[in-house]
């Protein structure tokens, strides 16, 4: 019989505008539909399954026979007829939501096809069935997600790459459709799709299957609101890193088994130290339990050690910002001791030969896990041991880290001695006498040269000695005698002194002429002071040679009347003399000045050129007698 692809869509349309459901018309043009399914014409297997949907629930009992009739099709050996019983399932499951499950179940092997056009369509189909029940269609898919138990070897390959492929189908295809049905908060569709991912990341096909499994599980909410639930994905992938450490010995499965574990560590770092969805104290304890004190670490490749020491520099820096905040430093310093005695290999890593060369990541952990050591130096009684200094001398020979200056500072830190502090004595006060230098072995060189004393002034030094109660006249021509003309003091060298007298700090001593409001001192007076310098200790003492001058005064040229630092001049005699007196007299009368005189050199320093006997007696005229006065 030959086919007439007209005739046939005649027929469907009669029946169908012109009968009831259920009606022989109807019946007799679906088992013509189902008769076209085994037509060797592609094209008339084509129209069979774009029709049969159309009549196929007007007759439940045929229901069985048109299922396999379409399932057929998907297997033909014509792409497009296979397509068009791809698209007949969808419609199905529209007519009759029963049917599903059944038939996502086999849309889900479908995904196995070569041909990208009919991978796009099954795709599409299955997109379609998650909007026709998503609670269903979620649960066939992972089902085929999570891992089932193989006997052969071959059905082992074929489940891991169908896992595979529903994995990916998930992450990229039905991502939006996941965020559409599966985030809905404590919906079933939710539920069901975070317990099959959370099964199927225990044993991912691949590596690169898990990486997609946790991208999935990170978009969901669920795995966010809870913390328990972000700490069981962190422990699942730490299984993941164990398990791979513990594989066999042979190169072959090792090569195959690290293949995945430098994802794996990033997952673990991901979850933990970037997402927060896991406590980075955990990833750091694991890690080193794990790989350092295992003693594991060293029979990994390079890039894995560098990832892992990595891991292990960011979680120590992160865990020390997660216990602080919740004070529990103790808990931080614990581990960052373990992680100082688990840096001997740690360090080794990066001094291990130079296949690889060191990135600013690496530099970052290689500072974390210094600065730990170093931390730990400073603040404990732990010291490096002289084999981890050579380790980090040796750090200094990598090219990369010599380029980073701060780096360099930090290994030389720790790589060198501490310096032991000076044993010094306490620090006297900064007026107490401990605080002056020591006093020079030899002579004391003074400051300038003391002239030689002409005859006249050896005789009157000697005399001053001798009689020192001078009358008025005499001790008034040499106190003229240090001023010049215009009433200005003449500078002369000081005298040499000792280093305790320049250097003694001492209160400061009353001016060597007193004021004008002073009273005039008697001889008794005169006398009675000097008993009490006989009477002083300290006139007594070694440094000061002049038993007439305290030893708080600065030394005084009796010479000329000035101090030894070119300063007011001086005068052997205490008291006033007859105009000073006077002058004293007129000031408590009130011709003077009511505030306090300066003292008298003071205002002989700063006259101006006149009579110094009239200023003293208020500015009154006269002739100067010679003889008396200044």
């Amino acid at each position: 019989m030959t086919f007439n692809p007209r005739d046939i869509e005649q027929q469907v349309y009669v029946a169908l505008s012109r009968s009831k459901k259920g009606s022989p018309l109807r019946r007799r043009a679906f088992d013509r539909l189902l008769g076209l399914t085994r037509a060797p014409e592609s094209a008339a297997k084509s129209l069979a399954a774009q029709k049969i949907p159309v009549l196929f629930s007007d007759f439940p009992e045929l229901a069985e026979e048109a299922i396999n009739a379409i399932y057929d099709l998907c297997e033909d050996l014509d792409p497009e007829v296979r397509m068009s019983g791809y698209k007949s399932l969808v419609h199905i499951s529209e007519v009759d939501c029963k049917l599903v499950k059944r038939n996502t179940d086999v849309l889900v092997q479908l995904l196995q096809c070569d041909e990208p056009r009919e991978a796009s369509v099954v795709k599409d189909a299955l997109c379609r069935h998650l909007d026709f029940d998503p609670v269903v269609t979620f649960s066939v898919l992972c089902d085929q997600m999570t891992p089932h138990e193989q006997q052969s070897m071959d059905g082992e390959q074929e489940n891991q790459h169908l896992r595979e492929l529903v994995i990916r189908f998930l992450a990229q295809d039905a991502r939006n459709l996941i965020r559409r049905h599966a985030d809905d908060p404590g919906s079933e569709s939710e539920s069901i799709m975070a317990e099959s991912l959370s099964e199927a990341i225990v044993r991912p096909p691949t590596s690169d299957s898990a990486r997609v499994l946790v991208d999935l599980m990170l978009s969901m909410s669920y795995f966010r609101r809870e913390p328990s639930r972000g700490r069981n994905l962190l422990i699942a992938l730490m299984r993941l890193i164990d398990a791979s450490l513990d594989t066999s010995s042979t190169s072959a499965s090792m090569q195959a088994t690290f293949d995945g574990l430098d994802t794996y560590f990033e997952l673990a770092e991901t979850v933990s130290l970037q997402k927060r969805l896991a406590s980075p104290s955990e990833l750091l304890r694991f890690c080193l339990n794990s790989l350092v004190r295992g003693d594991k670490l060293k029979h990994l490749p390079r890039h894995l050690q560098l990832s892992a020491a990595g891991v292990i520099a960011r979680a120590l820096d992160e865990s020390r910002d997660e216990l602080r905040l919740s004070s529990e430093m103790r808990e931080f310093h614990a581990l960052r001791d373990q992680a100082v005695d688990g840096c001997l290999s740690l360090l080794e890593v990066f001094t291990a030969r130079q296949d690889l060369s060191l990135k600013p990541a690496d530099l970052k952990s290689l500072r974390t896990l210094i600065g730990a050591c170093k931390a730990r130096s400073d603040y404990t009684s732990w010291k490096p041991s002289p084999v981890l200094k050579q380790i980090t001398n040796k750090l200094l020979q990598v090219k990369e880290v010599d380029a980073d200056k701060a780096l360099v500072a930090l290994v030389k830190s720790l790589a060198s001695e501490p310096q032991p502090l000076p044993l010094d004595k306490p620090q006297a006060p900064a007026h107490g006498p401990s605080s002056l230098p020591q006093k020079p072995s030899g002579p004391v060189r003074p400051p300038a040269k003391r002239p030689a004393p002409t005859s006249d002034e050896a005789e009157s030094s000697r005399g001053r000695q001798q009689a020192p109660h001078l009358d008025d006249e005499h001790r008034h021509k040499k106190l003229r005698s240090g001023a010049d003309a215009k009433g200005q003091p003449v500078n002369t060298p000081a005298h040499g002194l000792s280093l305790l007298s320049r250097m003694t700090p001492s209160s400061p001593s009353p001016s060597p002429l007193p004021s004008l409001d002073s009273p005039a001192p008697t001889s008794h007076m005169r006398g009675a002071r000097k008993q009490a310098d006989i009477t002083n200790p300290r006139s007594m003492s070694d440094e000061a040679p002049q038993s007439n001058v305290s030893a708080n005064v600065k030394t005084r040229n009796t010479a000329t009347g000035h101090s030894a630092s070119g300063g007011r001049p001086f005068s052997p005699v205490v008291g006033f003399s007859i105009k000073g007196a006077a002058g004293r007299e007129l000031r408590d009368s009130g011709t003077g000045s009511g505030s306090a005189s300066p003292s008298l050199l003071e205002r002989v320093a700063t006259s101006s050129p006149g009579s110094l006997g009239e200023r003293l007696g208020g500015g009154g005229g006269g002739a100067r007698r010679p003889g008396r006065g200044f």
